[in-house]
């Protein structure tokens, strides 16, 4: 009963995330992609791919963004 809770509550927060002005970009690894094995063109039309996603935040911080670590 829990886990449904706690289930439920994040994708709660998951669908409320996605109205955010900055939960619109949606990105994926084109490296990624082709190591799994799967085809660029089943990536979903509103995901943009990434040539490396190792290089996307060290833009992202150069244009301002803070760096979040796990």
């Amino acid at each position: 009963m829990l886990r449904a809770h706690i289930f439920g509550a994040i994708v709660s927060g998951l669908i409320a995330a996605a109205t955010l002005p900055a939960a619109a970009i949606a990105e994926q690894c084109a490296v990624a992609v082709r190591d799994q094995g799967t085809k660029a063109e089943s990536v979903l039309p509103d995901i943009r791919m990434l040539g490396n996603a190792w290089i996307s935040p060290i833009a992202y911080q150069a244009g301002g963004y803070a760096d979040i670590a796990p």
